[in-house]
């Protein structure tokens, strides 16, 4: 992100505002842990070149199969979030894959866990050893970033090993046996048991098929406890209509229980999912929060307040969740993107909306976040509409993002200063963007990016106020 996004953001961390409303940053929001889990892991599995549910259905296989095996709670909710979040590190390493490969990155993450690590990097590119060692990696980086979420005690050890095979054979470390948690265990099954499914649950013979996979590679790769769960789950048609159904996220819910985070909880983790879909880019660091603030200020210069601020801030940090189903490959090409390319671009913001809309407690934030993209002529994506029929929160968001992309570097051109990135946001008045909140924009830059204002916390715990520069 350019210096001039990055201080305003700076106005908005996290925990800058925990030392604000104490009382409401603990009370309950309407988000649950699960459902926003579930929202990140549908653009992971976009990342990866799969279909956007391919981890909620590892989560539901993972329930199903810790219900069987009567796992206590403590051992089968980090199973579940494991499993939701099992490939967390592939859309931040999507940039390092994309300069090793000669193929688009989904592309090749897709093999995994269907070919060997050893197979997949013969055949992908120039330097194998490099792109081994990166796909071998992702387990890690997942893990680490799970650190940072407020996830049950022992998820990020599930995330880590969801590649270690009964047998060893498996990666990181080629651990065996006991050596990793039955939860990891559940998880690496349930994920080889989705890849291989390729959506055909409710095929009879897939179903043959997958329980054949099963025991076939029991006490090789799988637990052979933990692989023997399928065939009692087979007996049950509503097993494989769970599966197989377009959403399968509300057969999650019915069998495992979300709790909601906190308000801060909520505030934290919006900021951390910002932060690995940003990261799908080399280009694109820290860029959610700094549109998130400029969206901020200009609600506010726009006499918004309140509730209707804090919808915009949620969604201007999730508005770009769907940029993890376009391919680094993509992303950071510095040259003109094919039209095929430019197909991958436009079907973001959609990405975007439908991922968000499966949140429960997030209402108008997937409207928000999906109309970024849309112009007031109607000529925007992904839906084409046009002035009023584009939300006041999204044509806010739609100068902000403008705003804060302009004034960043990108692979095809340097940042723009200040004055350079209004003058050329000002030839699409009317037709790319609302004129009134143009107009405000000019007031933001002026007063908090011009003249930066420090942020001051006052004695006893009082919200953060922002005093601008004399």
């Amino acid at each position: 992100m350019g210096g001039f996004g990055e201080s305003v953001a700076s106005l908005f961390l996290p925990e800058l505002c925990r030392k604000g409303d104490a009382q409401n940053e603990a009370q309950a929001s309407q988000v649950g842990l699960g459902a926003l889990a579930s929202a990140l892991s549908m653009g992971t599995s976009l990342s990866e070149g799969r279909d956007a549910y391919h981890a909620v259905r590892v989560a539901y296989l993972t329930a199903r199969i810790t219900g069987v095996l009567e796992l206590p709670e403590n051992e089968a909710r980090p199973a579940v979030f494991g499993a939701l979040l099992h490939d967390v590190g592939v859309p931040v390493l999507g940039p390092e894959l994309a300069d090793a490969i000669d193929y688009l990155d989904t592309e090749v993450w897709a093999l995994l866990p269907r070919e060997p690590l050893e197979r997949i990097a013969a055949t992908t590119g120039r330097r194998p050893a490099r792109i081994q060692a990166l796909l071998s990696s992702h387990t890690r980086r997942g893990m680490q970033i799970v650190e940072g979420l407020p996830t049950p005690k022992g998820t990020d050890q599930v995330v880590f090993s969801h590649h270690e095979c009964w047998n060893g054979s498996g990666f990181p470390h080629g651990a065996s046996g006991n050596d990793t948690s039955v939860a990891a265990r559940v998880v690496a099954f349930a994920d080889a048991i989705d890849a291989r499914a390729r959506g055909r649950y409710g095929e009879p013979a897939a179903q043959e098929f997958l329980q054949e996979f099963a025991r076939s590679e029991s006490g090789q790769m799988f637990d052979p406890e933990v692989a023997g769960v399928l065939a009692e789950l087979a007996k049950d048609d509503r097993f494989w209509s769970d599966l197989g159904t377009g959403n399968p996220g509300d057969a999650l819910w019915r069998v495992f229980e979300d709790e909601p985070l906190t308000n801060g909880r909520l505030r934290d983790t919006l900021w951390s999912v910002a932060e690995i879909a940003d990261a799908r880019s080399r280009y694109r660091a820290a860029h959610s929060p700094g549109v998130a603030s400029y969206a901020q200020l200009l609600a506010a210069e726009m006499g918004y307040r309140g509730k209707e601020v804090d919808v915009l801030r949620r969604a201007a940090l999730l508005h770009d969740i769907g940029l993890l189903g376009v391919p680094s490959t993509v992303l950071d090409k510095t040259g003109e993107l094919t039209e095929s390319e430019w197909q991958y671009v436009r079907r973001h913001s959609g990405y975007t909306r439908d991922i968000l809309s499966n949140v429960t407690g997030l209402t108008t934030e997937p409207r928000i976040a999906g109309e970024h993209h849309e112009w007031v002529n109607g000529q925007g994506y992904p839906d084409g509409l046009s002035g009023v029929g584009i939300s006041a929160m999204g044509r806010i968001l739609a100068v902000a993002d403008s705003y804060e992309a302009l004034t960043s570097d990108r692979p095809w051109r340097r940042s723009l200063e200040p004055d350079e990135a209004l003058k050329l946001m000002q030839t699409g008045s009317r037709t790319k963007y609302d004129p009134s909140i143009l107009e405000a924009m000019y007031t933001v830059v002026e007063e908090f990016v011009l003249a930066p204002p420090t942020l001051t916390v006052e004695a006893g715990g009082e919200k953060p106020t922002i005093r601008k520069a004399a």
